[in-house]
């Protein structure tokens, strides 16, 4: 009877482990998908910011959501063509973006990119220099990332 009950913990550890060890595998998985997205959603915000500096409209085109919204640091909202339209028609001019304290919270079909925005440029030419706290929403949409939505509010001094 010893015996038998040895071979019973035996077999019981042996399954354990090897479902501890399917688990395992599981997270792994997990984690690497997990951070393959947030270096997709870092790479586009990195391609953002390069955009926006050059003028290059074609990235917004290309990764706003039909849906987008843009909430600016005076209230004003804008929609996706609007968006477009400042930057190719040179309403909002970037000299330099610099973005600190990004954190990048991915979930299944959206991540959410806070962080830091040093800018230098203009709006309708008046300067629009300063601090600023970002938020970007980004969502899955037919396997390619989009931008809905974007908010900045100024930091006060």
């Amino acid at each position: 009877m010893k015996k038998l009950s040895v071979w019973v913990v035996v077999a019981l550890l042996i399954l354990s482990a090897g479902s501890l060890a399917q688990d395992e595998a599981k997270k792994s998985k997990a984690t690497k998908g997990a951070s393959g997205a947030e270096q997709q959603i870092a790479q586009l915000e990195d391609q953002a910011r390069d955009a926006a500096v050059k003028g290059d409209a074609s990235f917004l085109e290309k990764h706003l959501a039909s849906d987008y919204l843009r909430v600016a640091p005076d209230g004003n909202v804008s929609d996706r063509q609007q968006a477009i339209d400042m930057i190719k028609n040179g309403t909002a001019k970037y000299s330099s973006i610099d973005v600190a304290d990004r954190q990048n919270h991915v979930y299944s079909n959206a991540a959410v990119v806070t962080g830091k925005a040093t800018v230098k440029g203009t709006m309708n030419g008046n300067a629009m220099d300063g601090d600023y706290r970002i938020t970007r929403t980004w969502v899955k949409q037919g396997g390619q990332w989009k931008i809905a939505a974007f908010h900045t509010s100024p930091i006060q001094k």
